[in-house]
């Protein structure tokens, strides 16, 4: 944990859901009022995960409670840590042969036998957001939609510089991956899971990789190991 970070204690963020609602704050509205750019910092500390201490003490005094009543201690935060990261490494050991076996390979076109994922990822660069075309009128939308565009029509035009695919997943705690089919989501996905179970990326991590086909097919839905 970042040594300017804070989190709060699991009757402390009982605290501060119960000032939130009580008080009828939106996420949105606290967001604005502490003047952050995304509601992120919020969404992570009612998680009971760390975030900027400075950020942590404004949310308390926004919301009118004693910082030491909200905020972990020193031996809390080493206890809590200690056991979390326990716990993750049990569950990765637990579930490493899966999500190697899971993850490992791609058939790919109409080959018989699948091959290692290793042998065909490449380092793969996203937008971080997507262009979108707004309040155009029809004649504006048909005039850029012929056969060469069709595959990538109302996505916009590319004006933003691309990003490497794990920074973005290390900058951003949730994350939709668009694109055509074979433009590599499913092959960047389960390089993803591999570095995460390796250790290589996000050690303190778990990684689920769930294929909705086959997950909706199931005689039972549940994510359980």
């Amino acid at each position: 944990m970042a040594e300017r970070s804070q989190r709060a204690t699991a009757e402390g963020i009982q605290k501060l859901r119960r000032a939130i609602n009580h008080n009828g704050w939106k996420q949105e509205e606290i967001r604005v009022e502490l003047g952050l750019q995304t509601r992120q910092p919020i969404t992570q500390v009612l998680a009971g995960r760390p975030i900027e201490r400075a950020t942590f003490e404004e949310l308390c005094h926004l919301l009118e409670l004693p910082i030491e009543e909200i905020a972990a201690t020193e031996d809390e935060l080493v206890k809590q840590t200690a056991d979390i990261t326990a716990l993750v490494q049990a569950t990765r050991a637990k579930i490493h042969s899966q999500v190697q076996e899971q993850c490992g390979t791609m058939r790919v076109l109409d080959m018989t036998q699948p091959i290692g994922l290793g042998n065909i990822y490449t380092n793969v660069n996203i937008l971080e957001r997507l262009s979108r075309t707004k309040g155009l009128k029809t004649v504006e939308l048909m005039r850029d939609a012929g056969l060469a565009t069709f595959d990538r029509f109302l996505l916009g035009e590319v004006k933003q510089e691309r990003i490497p695919g794990l920074e973005a997943v290390e900058r951003f705690s949730k994350l939709m991956i668009l694109g055509r089919p074979g433009a590599g989501k499913t092959t960047f996905l389960k390089h993803l899971a591999i570095e995460f179970i390796n250790g290589n990326f996000r050690a303190d991590y778990v990684p689920v990789f769930v294929v909705l086909k086959s997950f909706a097919e199931a005689d039972e839905h549940s994510l359980a190991c």
